[in-house]
């Protein structure tokens, strides 16, 4: 498995769960809470949990020791991905594009992972 077809897998699976689930997504990601409220541990610990399987997707791009850049991109890409299927699950996203929402997190995917390569290879090419 390619980490652009994990990244799909999950993208997918992401958004099927918003128009699935679409009051526990707001709930979710929409609820606020006050400054002075700290998360519990065990939603740290699922949240830990699914970044670190969107992490392992992207490792065999960076060199073994860019566990950080590795992590950094995984949180990137999925803010983004949040970004885009937020704007498609309130209806917004036409706003901005004639686009899909399914199209546009496929762009971002194909796109960012893209570029990671690249970037990896270049600098691999300089060292």
């Amino acid at each position: 498995m390619t980490p652009t077809s994990t990244w799909r897998r999950c993208w997918r699976a992401y958004l099927r769960f918003l128009e699935d689930r679409p009051h526990l997504w707001g709930a979710l990601f929409e609820h606020r809470r006050g400054n002075d409220v700290l998360l519990p541990d065990w939603y740290l610990a699922k949240v830990d949990r699914v970044l670190g399987i969107l992490e392992k997707a992207l490792r065999p791009i960076f060199p073994n020791d860019d566990t950080a850049g590795c992590a950094e991109a995984a949180r990137v890409l999925w803010a983004a991905l949040h970004g885009i299927c937020s704007l498609g699950g309130t209806g917004k996203l036409s706003v901005i594009s004639a686009r899909t929402t399914a199209d546009m997190a496929h762009s971002l995917v194909e796109n960012y992972v893209a570029g990671l390569r690249s970037r990896q290879l270049h600098a691999s090419d300089e060292a």
